[in-house]
């Protein structure tokens, strides 16, 4: 039977995802950090990316991967069965072949953060609310993306910025201190419509 030299988890979000893994008895064997992992958003081949690396950042921990006796993957859009059969196929691939468990990021917030009732609020790329009573009942707000929800999160905090700016620049809106120069305003608002619609997902 092969023995146990650590555990793993992921916490992926929109932009980052970080890797921990856990000796037995509770000690850090090992931290890294790599790209995006919000089945959300995230291009299918950044999350490629993201899984091939993460996993091999745990076959270089002591024991290697058959050493690891669970991986837990926190991400967005476990609501998604596609994107979940995708990570878990793509993570098989990979080399890893032990227990795998796939939770929303919001839960291993839960979980993390608070021993009992109560609630958290995640607010990174994407953002929803997660929160659970004193009979261990959950209950989630919010997270349904960031082209029709996730208010306050990064991309909706970027996005309301620059539709500030070019309300303003048109006169719909009141001036912000955003304002830009009045000679560069034309070929700027040209910019930011072709950036954005170049980039139509979160980064």
């Amino acid at each position: 039977m092969t023995q146990t030299t650590y555990v793993c988890g992921w916490d992926g979000g929109g932009t980052k995802t970080q890797v921990l893994c856990l000796t037995p008895e509770g000690r850090v064997a090992g931290e890294g950090t790599f790209g995006p992992l919000n089945l959300n958003g995230a291009e299918e081949e950044k999350i490629a990316a993201t899984i091939r690396e993460s996993v091999a950042f745990m076959a270089g921990q002591p024991g290697g991967l058959v050493g690891c006796g669970a991986l837990v993957i926190g991400t967005a859009g476990v609501s998604n069965r596609a994107a979940v059969e995708l990570v878990t196929r793509a993570v098989r691939q990979c080399g890893y072949k032990g227990p795998l468990r796939l939770l929303g990021d919001q839960e291993i917030a839960l979980a993390g953060a608070i021993d009992g009732p109560g609630a958290v609020l995640v607010a990174g790329t994407g953002a929803i609310c997660c929160g659970r009573d004193s009979a261990g009942n959950r209950t989630r707000v919010g997270g349904y993306g960031y082209l029709i929800d996730d208010g306050g999160s990064g991309y909706a905090l970027g996005r309301d910025i620059l539709t500030a700016v070019v309300r303003a620049a048109d006169g719909r809106a009141p001036a912000t201190a955003l304002r830009i120069c009045s000679s560069l305003a034309a070929k700027a608002l040209r910019g930011i419509s072709q950036k954005t619609s170049r980039n139509s997902s979160p980064p």
